[in-house]
């Protein structure tokens, strides 16, 4: 992808982890955003969820995810 045809930056506040499985306006936009962008070669995750002595950059081409769970949202276990 060249300069010239790069994608926006954006901000996406994660909310309730349902937020993206739940029917509602939230989900509605997330999946309109989605059919509207191209698919990203790569994404930047910061989060204020993490901790480390000082800040820390990691990377990995597919990162594990760790997800604190209630009942209410084990719909979520198994998501890609």
């Amino acid at each position: 992808m060249s300069s010239s045809t790069g994608l926006p930056s954006l901000f996406v506040g994660h909310g309730a982890p349902t937020l993206a499985v739940e029917p509602g306006p939230t989900q509605n936009f997330l999946k309109g955003l989605g059919a509207e962008l191209a698919r990203p070669e790569a994404v930047l995750c910061v989060s204020a969820h993490w901790e480390t002595a000082r800040p820390t950059v990691g990377a990995a081409p597919r990162p594990e995810s760790v997800r604190a769970l209630d009942a209410s949202e084990v719909v979520l276990v198994g998501l890609p």
